[in-house]
């Protein structure tokens, strides 16, 4: 099975998003055991926020790549029973669902993409964090 990093190379629907998250110091921490949970932009998503995400100096996209990832292993199930999750930034994530699951008032387009080393989903719009 493969990694994470490696895994997201190969999801085409979010390669913009990639294109950032590879960027940063975020490879490297994809690289390692893990276990990682990343939510990951579509590039419809991403395509809305671009100028913006391309002006950032490397440290403030690096905010908004980590704002994304969570450490623990959360299948899409899972992310139904729980009320939130903690970023790597230590920044809580509120979870919601009705129809759709919505994480930090984003909706999960798709998911469980599982690696050796965490999973990912797809998610709507880019978190900007505050």
């Amino acid at each position: 099975m493969i990694r994470l990093n490696e895994t997201i190379e190969e999801l085409d629907d979010v390669s913009l998003f990639a294109d950032f998250l590879f960027k940063t110091k975020a490879k490297n921490l994809l690289e390692k055991k893990g276990p990682y949970t990343i939510f990951l932009p579509t590039n419809e998503a991403t395509k809305i926020t671009l100028s913006f995400l391309r002006s950032l100096e490397l440290d403030a996209l690096q905010e908004v790549v980590m704002s994304h990832i969570v450490i623990g292993f959360y299948r899409l199930n899972d992310l139904k029973k729980i009320d939130e999750v903690e970023n790597i930034r230590n920044s809580h994530l509120l979870i919601s669902y009705n129809e759709h699951i919505y994480i930090g008032g984003v909706a999960i387009t798709d998911g469980d993409f599982i690696s050796e080393n965490g999973i990912c989903h797809f998610i709507n719009a880019v978190m900007i964090p505050s």
